[in-house]
């Protein structure tokens, strides 16, 4: 067929270049302050509109999760294009480079962030705990023009750098005075979590395993049919999730691309020592010592230092996996570990030794689909910013199910039942009258919900390993409906009537709590001293 005047061209059409302005705007840069907010830290973004050569990309699908097999993360991520420091102070306008070309700024100082690689993607940005220096990372972003895909490698004409290959993030370090930047770590692993500073100059980061190979294809024929069990006779409510595991192959790419090792970096030094990897003991405790490192290789899917840096919260993901829920409710174990910690014998001890186990929770199968509804055990681990080294979390009483309607007390039953008795004989206004004079007894509903519905407890990490090591303990966390008069358990510092949604910690003095109830939208905001929650647990005990 031969194409008329009025065929439109092939390809994809640009609009007129005034749109294009509008469209292709940069947008204003992120903002993120120093932890002593004497430095800001803008975070320069691209256009809003991705080339479609980076949405065209191939991701797998697993456990919920949508992932990038060439750079072993999350699929379809924003980033940022360039970094740069900004000292505050009166009056200073962002962005401040566009400012001082409108003559404004003229006192501000601006340290651009330098020795980037071209065409990259900057993710995951934060400060270290003193403020000097700034980490993040960076990875190839396709800007459309083409070229990585066959590994081809293009210069710009106006510098020599060579074009960043698609490949795993790597992460970088920069100075804050002079705005240098370095590669400090290759390999990352970033699908289910990233890297924390753990000190001034120390980084915990997860990496992909040295010893990974390639990725397992999909057998030309099945091995068999699709099996789903229900031997159990469990009856649960499920939602409906997108994105699951199907089948024992994709059971394999999700172990494949979801695996990594713990390393520390000294960012000063360049040193790089592992924590997990080959060798590991997959039983490594206290009682059990093991060669360096003393863990295995993982779906490491949480690493948080505490805040002295002393300890490690480490979170993984085991098996068995599910075909019904996301990798969010697989079985999971949160352990204790120790850093740059002496014995009590004054001998420093191996990097990464266990300390405790905090949670080892199943697969969670049986969450109820309404709403303020929540897993069984544990969750919201998390250090208490007020102290060095103390873990808190929050447990459900009511099973994870705000439905759930329990009941509460006996006392007063003859009472209930005689109120009852006269509010169909009387008329309203004179039960009322009658009630409140001859009966000072507060009316109590036979069936009630559940109080408390959550309680939040906190542990000391050095009474979480003394305890690990006790004979009491034998090395994993205590049930915490279970009371023990031990002085090294878990302190229970507050309960809520209504769901707990998390804290804002300030000092021992000040802490504000946050519960809520999605059925009505309640919203209850408590201040609360933790010190004195503490103080009252351990003389209730």
């Amino acid at each position: 067929m031969i194409p008329s005047a009025n065929t439109p061209p092939s390809g994809y059409l640009v609009p007129p270049p005034e749109i294009l302005a509008v469209v292709d705007a940069p947008p204003q840069p992120s903002l993120s302050f120093s932890p002593d907010r004497s430095l800001m830290l803008e975070l320069h973004r691209p256009p809003p509109l991705p080339p479609v050569a980076e949405l065209a990309r191939d991701e797998l699908k697993l456990a919920g999760l949508r992932i990038d097999a060439g750079i072993t993360s999350r699929s379809r991520m924003g980033h940022y294009t360039a970094l740069s420091v900004v000292k505050l102070g009166e009056g200073v306008v962002v962005p401040a480079a566009e400012a001082k070309k409108l003559g404004m700024n003229s006192s501000a100082v601006e340290v651009e962030v330098t020795g980037l690689p071209e065409g990259c993607g900057i993710n995951f940005v934060t400060w270290a705990t003193d403020g000097k220096r700034i980490a993040f990372t960076v990875r190839a972003v396709d800007d459309g023009v083409g070229g990585e895909e066959d590994g081809e490698k293009s210069t710009s004409s106006s510098s020599n750098k060579k074009r960043l290959e698609r490949g795993p993030l790597s992460l970088w370090v920069a100075d804050v005075a002079t705005g240098q930047a370095r590669c400090v770590l290759e390999n990352l692993a970033t699908v289910l979590d990233d890297y924390a500073w753990c000190s001034d100059t120390e980084i915990v980061a997860l990496r992909i395993p040295q010893s990974r190979g390639e990725a397992p294809k999909r057998p030309p024929v099945p091995l068999g049919p699709r099996i789903q069990d229900n031997s159990h006779a469990g009856k649960s409510q499920g939602r409906t999730f997108p994105d699951l595991l199907r089948d024992e192959h994709d059971d394999e790419l999700f172990e494949h691309y979801c695996t990594s090792d713990i390393v520390k970096v000294d960012v000063v030094s360049g040193e790089v020592t592992a924590l997990t990897g080959e060798g590991g003991n997959e039983g490594s405790s206290p009682s059990s010592p093991s060669p360096s490192p003393l863990h295995p290789s993982r779906l490491y899917s949480g690493i948080s230092p505490s805040p002295d840096g002393r300890y490690l919260a480490v979170s993984w993901i085991e098996r068995p996996f599910s075909r019904q829920f996301p990798a969010g409710r697989f079985p999971r174990v949160t352990q204790l570990w120790k850093l740059h910690t002496k014995s009590s014998d004054g001998k420093e001890e191996p990097l990464g030794a266990f300390a405790a186990e905090v949670a080892k929770l199943p697969l969670a199968d049986d969450i109820p689909i309404a709403m303020d509804s929540v897993r069984k055990g544990p969750r919201s681990l998390g250090w208490r910013a007020d102290k060095d080294a103390c873990m808190y979390w929050i447990e459900a009483q009511d099973g994870g199910d705000p439905n759930v309607e329990v009941r509460r007390r006996k006392v007063g039953s003859f009472f209930v039942f005689f109120r009852f008795f006269l509010f169909h004989f009387f008329s309203f206004t004179f039960f009322l009258s009658f009630s409140a004079h001859a009966f000072p007894i507060q009316f109590q509903p036979l069936v009630t919900q559940v109080d408390p519905r959550d309680i939040v407890y906190s542990w000391e990490a050095d009474d979480a390993a003394a305890f690990a090591a006790s004979p009491e303990g034998k090395g994993v966390y205590p049930p915490s409906s279970k009371s023990s008069s031990s002085p090294l358990a878990p302190l229970r510092i507050a309960e809520t009537k209504l769901r707990c949604g998390g804290f804002a910690w300030g000092d021992e003095d000040l802490a504000l709590l946050y519960e809520s109830r999605y059925k009505d939208r309640r919203s209850i905001t408590w201040a609360f001293s933790p010190g004195e929650a503490e103080k009252e647990a351990r003389a209730g005990r």
